[in-house]
């Protein structure tokens, strides 16, 4: 077992590699849907406006993958607060399933089925809810450790 806290390098290549495979679908992904919610329906952007939804859980799914990923290098390093930091991001967004109930149930009740723009804002919502609580509760778990605490219980916001 290696107990170095730095990566070998064809780690470091395959991790890059990884995260450059799952960013350019996102990015891509950003775009269609922020074109498809915001602009009239086009032959260009007919089937994105059919699909949000297919887009926005991709998006998501990277961003989660991301963070999962990113927590086993920060616990590799033995960064054990940073570790935790992405691992609360990661659930916060995977998680986000059981606040879209809530963020949808509203609207549901007072405006009806909602069409397929209105759902995905509503999912974004829930997503976008979570992620804020996720950080509230790292800057938290932050300041708490303050600067007399141990290294390895102060928290990083990267």
């Amino acid at each position: 077992m290696n107990t170095s806290s730095r990566l070998p390098a064809r780690e470091w290549w395959l991790l890059a590699a990884l995260l450059l495979l799952a960013i350019i679908p996102s990015i891509a992904g950003g775009a269609r849907l922020g074109d498809a919610v915001v602009s009239q329906v086009t032959a260009e952007n007919a089937r994105f406006v059919a699909a949000l939804i297919p887009i926005v859980l991709h998006i998501v799914g990277t961003a989660t993958l991301a963070f999962l990923t990113l927590g086993v290098v920060a616990i590799r390093r033995r960064r054990f607060a940073e570790h935790g930091a992405w691992m609360i991001r990661a659930y916060g967004l995977a998680m986000g399933a059981g606040t879209q109930v809530r963020t949808a149930g509203l609207p549901l009740v007072i405006f009806g089925p909602p069409d397929e723009p209105s759902r995905a804002i509503t999912m974004i919502a829930g997503w976008a809810l979570n992620a804020a609580i996720a950080e509230v509760i790292i800057v938290r778990r932050r300041v708490r450790s303050g600067p007399g605490a141990p290294e390895h219980q102060k928290v990083s916001v990267r």
